[in-house]
């Protein structure tokens, strides 16, 4: 499916002086060519605020076919807040009576307010024109029967507990699909254990994807890691890994994720505020959590430190799937350079612990002078490497004017100047290079940073590498990997060359089946086409939900997506993908192979990423 970029219209609201909001709308078109009389569909559309301001958006259907259009429940309105967006379900029911045929319809969206969504409840103004997306059909006497098994996850449970599995299951066809889905569990080297499980008569309509959820008898089964197998009566099949866990391990469990302060420069006497981000990831509420903090005072000529103050938050209750921010207060009775370590007490357990810097000067007052601190403060690693590089560009330039030239290895340090990075890629092999690159640039970055990293065509497969080698196998993180260059087998090869563990990463593959490959695997969603970004943005959907923290996005890459795909459309597709990692605090790395017409496309997300990479 080709959105056309025409069709997916971007509104510009301006407001007076209170800034201003730009929604838009993916895929800007909706394509159903083989629907039959009576026949179902649903497809969902992807509604982005791009602006500093709450948008409060209105849909209707309209054209030909506006009484086969319907949507998700109260969703007729969305509240979509500054730099977001939201999934709108579109459903299309056809009567019984429609003859065969060519229908076209649209859904039409307006933005009815803008501002602070405190004030939506106040008379609302509407804007116009809005965004439209164009529906059309076609009705077939053509029945079509069939669905996929598209991915099986498994939660690690307790002994003697269940095990729930969640099997995805899509209707590919144009009526109703009824799967036969057989689970079995396997031990740890894939021998049959004797528990099954079977569900039959499950009715999933036309285009629907749908979650299938059962639990599988553990009792007698021993700790330590076991396989679930899936199979569907069309042949279908995949496997999950889980853990049977010791009783109580998983009922409750917290997750202390950060520490920050309100302020890192302050006054003897003044109060400052510490907040822990922590997670019950557990089954039953986290009772009683509370923050406990402990300041030392460092002596900066000894290294040493000492204990001068203890302060705790107050306690509350976590329900379960819950973030919650634990805060304490503290108030440093003289000036000096403090670290606040600090760790949480829940449900009579303790959490690790975490440390961060405080800064008391003898006087701090509100001036240029202690927002400057502050910067230099939060930048130091940045302004001491690029303090250093002018420190050396200084004497290489010194040491030229004069034709002082001096044998020492210390004396032949240079800056990293062009001419001198391309010296070094001379007598480097790519690879190396490359790494190198990387690991220079990326020190220091926050888990958190979305990094946009421009390669010669000829670097991408040593890029890639040293990204997954840098960010997956070093830190650990738990990542997903949209690919439309590297196919998912391919792709397993490069992460058994860098020794990345697999189960670090889930798949979304737009490119197996497009090639005619069909290969199935517990860790991939395979997209149809490159072109099918709905199913695109999906499938990463899922994959990251089925990620622990923290979790981490590859997009691999802008170029090869602008081969299948308009740059609009492409450009939208991006943003909210970058939107939704800001807005769940995930980090992400987008690849980008140096081609002039991807030039304009690079030039709008360099903006909105932390930090641009050019290889």
């Amino acid at each position: 499916m080709k959105y056309t970029a025409a069709i997916a219209l971007m509104l510009a609201l301006m407001l007076t002086a209170t800034g201003a909001s730009a929604i838009g709308v993916t895929p800007g078109t909706i394509n159903l060519s083989k629907m039959v009389r009576g026949g179902y569909a649903e497809k969902t559309l992807y509604i982005s605020n791009a602006g500093r301001e709450d948008v409060l958006i209105g849909v209707k259907p309209a054209g030909g076919i506006k009484n086969w259009l319907s949507f998700g429940e109260n969703q007729t309105t969305l509240l979509i807040p500054e730099r977001s967006y939201k999934p709108l379900l579109v459903k299309i029911s056809v009567p019984n009576t429609a003859p065969n045929g060519y229908y076209e319809g649209y859904v039409i969206i307006n933005a009815i307010y803008q501002g602070n969504s405190s004030r939506f409840e106040e008379n609302t103004i509407i804007f116009m024109p809005g965004l439209i997306v164009k529906i059309l059909v076609r009705i077939t006497g053509e029945e079509i029967t069939g669905y996929a098994l598209k991915s099986v996850t498994v939660a690690d449970t307790e002994k003697n507990k269940p095990a729930t599995v969640n099997a995805i299951i899509e209707n590919t066809g144009n009526i109703i699909a009824r799967p036969r889905i057989h689970y079995e569990l396997l031990d740890s080297e894939k021998k049959r254990t004797g528990k099954t499980f079977d569900q039959t008569d499950m009715p999933v309509l036309p285009t629907v994807v749908k979650q299938f959820t059962a639990q599988i008898d553990t009792a007698g089964l021993d700790t330590g890691p076991y396989y679930m197998m899936v199979t569907t009566d069309n042949g279908g099949e995949q496997i999950a890994f889980f853990h049977v866990l010791e009783p109580g391990t998983l009922a409750i469990r917290g997750l202390f994720t950060q520490l920050a302060l309100n302020k890192i420069w302050t006054a003897p006497g003044e109060t400052v505020r510490a907040d822990a981000t922590f997670t019950n990831a557990g089954e039953t509420v986290i009772e009683q959590a509370k923050l406990k903090c402990e300041s030392y005072l460092i002596d900066e000529e000894s290294g040493s430190r000492k204990l001068v103050g203890v302060f705790n938050g107050d306690p509350i209750d976590i329900q379960p799937g819950v973030e919650a921010t634990l805060s304490a207060y503290y108030t440093p009775k003289e000036y000096g350079k403090y670290q606040i370590e600090g760790f949480v007490v829940y449900s009579g357990r303790k959490s690790e612990s975490k440390s961060t810097i405080l800064n008391v000067a003898e006087q701090v007052q509100k001036t240029i002078y202690s927002e400057l601190m502050t910067l230099i403060s939060n930048n130091l690693r940045i302004i001491l490497i690029v303090g250093s590089a002018l420190l050396l560009l200084a004497v290489y330039i010194a040491r030229k004017h004069t034709g002082r030239h001096k044998d020492t290895e210390a004396e032949q340090i240079q800056p990293k100047t062009e001419d001198f990075m391309a010296a070094e890629k001379q007598v480097m092999n790519s690879a190396e290079w490359v790494e190198r690159r990387l690991i220079t640039e990326l020190s220091g970055m926050s888990p958190t940073s979305i990094i946009l990293v421009s390669v010669e065509s000829s670097q991408h497969s040593d890029a890639v590498s040293a990204l997954l080698r840098i960010v997956v196998t070093e830190t650990g993180v738990n990542s997903t990997y949209i690919s439309i260059s590297l196919p998912y087998q391919q792709l397993m090869q490069v992460l058994a060359k860098n020794n990345v563990p697999p189960e670090k990463l889930s798949v979304v593959d737009c490119i197996s089946r497009m090639a005619g490959q069909k290969p199935e695997a517990g860790n991939a969603f395979f997209v149809e086409m490159p072109s099918y970004l709905e199913e695109v943005a999906l499938y990463t959907e899922r994959s990251l939900s089925q990620l622990s923290e923290p979790k981490f996005i590859f997009l691999d890459s802008l170029s090869s997506l602008m081969i299948y795909n308009d740059a609009h459309s492409v450009e939208q597709f991006t943003h909210l993908l970058i939107n939704k990692m800001r807005l769940e605090k995930f980090g992400g790395i987008i690849i980008s192979i140096k081609q002039k017409e991807n030039e304009a496309l690079v030039k709008t997300l360099v903006p909105m990423c932390d930090k641009e990479i050019i290889l």
